[in-house]
């Protein structure tokens, strides 16, 4: 299947690399020790999912592998294939599982292989918002990890709307990357009453 990334869409105007920057300017930071809530679900060095929480706030992210992700402590490197990864708020862990309670944006099928895996791990994992290098230099393996995955997306918009600039993955929007099915966009939620209706009953 190909990569999905699924966000609100209060997002759609965005790109991916937008919607990137906001969450990791509010996750700041990884926690480490005593102060993070995560790690691996199956032990301390491996598990089919692997989860940090913020140094100073809720967010958090969840990577997870369908054959299982493990730590090489000699090499210093994280080993498997990352099938999905969620960013959001509120990890906690249920059963076996982590969890998040609030989902911001998620990226299934990713398929990535054990390089691509620990370089975009240890971008999350090292990136520290307090310095003063740029957020999306901070997460470059990252997004050129995303930009593969998306690669094919972006290259079947284009051939769609051939009418249209030529988009990239730097300046393509979740709305047209939904257009080609790549984009899953929820729905905002509409207020029980409309301004004119609360203005009648006032």
């Amino acid at each position: 299947m190909a990569t999905l990334i699924s966000t609100s869409a209060s997002n759609a105007g965005s790109t991916i690399a937008d919607v990137l920057s906001n969450w990791v300017s509010d996750f700041g930071g990884s926690a480490h020790g005593t102060a993070n809530t995560g790690g691996f679900n199956g032990g301390p060095l491996s598990g089919t999912q692997y989860s940090t929480s913020s140094k100073a706030g809720d967010s958090a992210f969840i990577a997870q592998s369908d054959t299982g992700l493990s730590y090489d402590i000699q090499k210093h490197v994280v080993t498997g294939d990352l099938d999905s990864l969620k960013l959001g708020e509120t990890l906690a862990k249920a059963g076996t599982n982590f969890t998040l309670d609030t989902t911001k944006v998620s990226f299934t099928d990713l398929n990535w292989n054990t390089a691509t895996t620990n370089a975009a791990l240890t971008d999350l994992q090292t990136l520290n918002t307090s310095t003063p290098a740029p957020v999306l230099e901070q997460i470059s393996d990252l997004l050129a990890g995303l930009e593969s995955s998306f690669a094919d997306a972006v290259s079947n918009y284009n051939n769609l709307y051939d009418n249209d600039p030529t988009y990239t993955f730097d300046t393509i929007t979740l709305e047209q990357l939904a257009a080609v099915d790549a984009a899953e966009l929820t729905p905002i939620a509409s207020p029980l009453f409309s301004e004119s209706e609360l203005a009648m009953a006032a």
